[in-house]
């Protein structure tokens, strides 16, 4: 995986604090200033703001995120699947 950092300028590129996979998938994994070193994961396509991923290692956060974002899948899938077979009559009702 391609990851973009926010290292400085003569920075290590393992040195940033932000790192956001290259591509489509709208992934990154970043630390809180103020809360340690710990990583979290955010992803607004799936709605995942700043997830925990509790570990200070990036390789470990990056196994971590795949497992989230592997159960998020599986619960969107489920849910559309859901949805996408109901075929029972449309019911309108107030609240």
């Amino acid at each position: 995986m391609e990851w973009i950092s926010n290292a400085k300028f003569k920075q290590e590129v393992t040195e940033g604090t932000v790192f956001r996979l290259k591509g489509k998938m709208d992934v990154c994994i970043h630390t809180i200033h103020g809360l340690g070193n710990n990583f979290y994961l955010t992803s607004r396509r799936l709605g995942l703001e700043s997830f925990g991923l509790n570990t200070d290692d990036f390789n470990l956060a990056v196994e971590n995120a795949k497992v989230i974002v592997r159960e998020k899948l599986k619960l969107l899938n489920e849910l559309c699947a859901d949805f996408l077979a109901d075929e029972s009559e449309n019911v309108f009702v107030r609240y």
